[in-house]
């Protein structure tokens, strides 16, 4: 019960913050602090996976007002450097990934408005707006891109170089409207990641591959369905060329 937290059945009891902590497990006696859980897992991080605006306010109350140093570490406090990988979490990932990724524009928001850093990037060179893109998250891409007219929409991680529509396009199977939001931003299509892999590739080799989404690539965006792969950068060619 610990373990999973309860968040896989977003329970209809939860009217409040401390319903939301039963409902957790929160246990003070077994660990857990009054921000922080036993793996050093804010409460907030947890409300905005919970996707609950009002839970996710009141988490908020407990920043405290006076200490700034304080208050900023416990707001941009980050999950342990290997993540939770069994969950999906990478390391580094704080409550604004967890908001964009699985909570609501309301809640990125309220973030936001208190203080959360949008430049934040996890461990492998990931950032907020990457995130929603992954999930799928339109109106969360939305509320972001209208806030921060100059986002960076091209930059890539550290680990391959892919960029957020490379990553739109690797997974999920409902990505042709992320696709259509990023291209009216003015992404551009030939923007592929250090390892080669261009967005038709993506595409192609999604799980869940879209037809509609290959289509689209093909058509609107006249992508050259002859392209190799081909690496930039010297880690990434020499990774090429050994393999």
């Amino acid at each position: 019960s610990w373990w999973q937290r309860g968040l896989r059945n977003k329970s209809s009891n939860v009217l409040s913050l401390e319903d939301f902590k039963c409902h957790l497990c929160w246990k003070s006696k077994e660990g857990d602090g009054e921000w922080l859980d036993r793996e050093n897992v804010s409460i907030l991080f947890y409300a905005c996976v919970f996707a609950r605006v009002d839970v996710v306010t009141e988490a908020l109350q407990l920043l405290p007002v006076t200490d700034k140093k304080k208050r900023t570490d416990w707001l941009k406090h980050r999950v342990r450097r290997k993540g939770f990988v069994n969950f999906g979490i990478p390391g580094g990932t704080n409550a604004l990934f967890a908001a964009m990724a699985w909570g609501t524009p309301d809640i990125v928001r309220l973030l936001l408005q208190h203080g959360a850093n949008p430049k934040v990037e996890d461990h492998n060179g990931f950032d907020p707006f990457m995130y929603a893109c992954y999930y799928g998250r339109n109106s969360n891409i939305k509320l972001w891109l209208k806030q921060y007219k100059k986002w960076d929409i091209h930059r890539g991680n550290r680990a391959t170089g892919a960029n957020a529509l490379t990553l739109a396009l690797n997974q999920g199977p409902q990505e042709l409207e992320t696709v259509k939001m990023l291209m009216e931003a003015g992404f551009d299509i030939t923007k592929c990641a250090s390892s080669g892999v261009t967005n038709l590739m993506a595409a192609c080799s999604n799980e869940d591959a879209d037809p509609e989404v290959v289509e689209l690539l093909l058509t609107a965006h006249s992508c050259n369905p002859n392209d190799h792969a081909r690496p930039r950068g010297v880690r990434w060619t020499t990774i090429r060329y050994c393999a």
